[in-house]
């Protein structure tokens, strides 16, 4: 598991690293993850979108496909994610 906090991060944790997934929150200190989004959608990475508010109304039409978790974060729905996550992607 990695855990990153900024945009700046995340770009290069994803030149170095290989995921099989990803929880996106969608504020990091510095900005909103769409950028990270798209590069995870270009490498065929399934990932979710997090957040502590509700789904942004900001977030850009090519995403809005991606599930979606509001926090306080549920154990049992945060487990529910990623198994359907996982399913759809085998």
């Amino acid at each position: 598991m990695v855990v990153v906090q900024t945009l700046l991060d995340a770009e290069q944790t994803l030149t170095r690293c290989r995921f099989d997934f990803a929880f996106l929150d969608v504020h990091l200190a510095d900005g909103k993850s769409y950028k990270i989004a798209d590069i995870l959608e270009d490498h065929g990475v399934p990932f979710a979108f997090l957040s502590g508010n509700l789904r942004d109304p900001d977030i850009p039409q090519h995403l809005r496909h991606v599930p979606f978790l509001a926090k306080p974060y549920r154990p049992n729905l945060l487990n529910a994610m990623l198994r359907k996550i996982c399913r759809e992607n085998g």
